[in-house]
């Protein structure tokens, strides 16, 4: 199989350059391309989660907001692909890929959560009802020039 990121893997016929009679890709094949396309920088990014830093997850930011435009400019050929075998194969990986990712980020949005609970109670101490006490967490601000 070839590849079109770093480690990651197109299906061939995904990376097929022209149509099976030697024409131009169809919409079709064209939307396969690019959910492939897609997938690779997703997995990217569930790689790159698994090591975050402030700077991986500015780079998973510009990764993934890549995979949307690659996803969005592949949409006028989805339509088409519903009866195509390969087609259908590659949208499930996406599917997965994109399901891996929500999960390595919504569990990451957790462990903050509790890390500043547990901050909370141990600047602020404990309310009467046993919740952590009020803690004022600075903000940030990011400035990019």
């Amino acid at each position: 199989m070839g590849r079109d990121l770093p480690g990651r893997e197109i299906s061939p016929a995904c990376r097929q350059e022209r149509g099976r009679d030697g024409g131009p890709r169809s919409p079709e094949l064209e939307a396969a391309v690019s959910l492939g396309k897609a997938r690779g920088q997703v997995e990217l990014v569930c790689q790159m989660l698994l090591r975050p830093s402030p700077e991986v997850l500015s780079g998973c930011e510009n990764v993934l907001t890549a995979a949307v435009a690659e996803m969005e400019a592949s949409r006028p050929g989805w339509r088409g692909m519903a009866g195509d075998r390969r087609a259908g194969e590659e949208a499930r990986r996406t599917r997965k890929a994109l399901q891996h990712a929500r999960r390595l980020l919504e569990n990451a949005v957790n462990f903050h959560r509790r890390w500043q609970r547990m901050r909370a109670a141990m600047t602020g101490g404990y309310q009467a009802d046993g919740t952590p006490g009020q803690f004022s967490s600075p903000s940030r601000i990011l400035v990019k020039g």
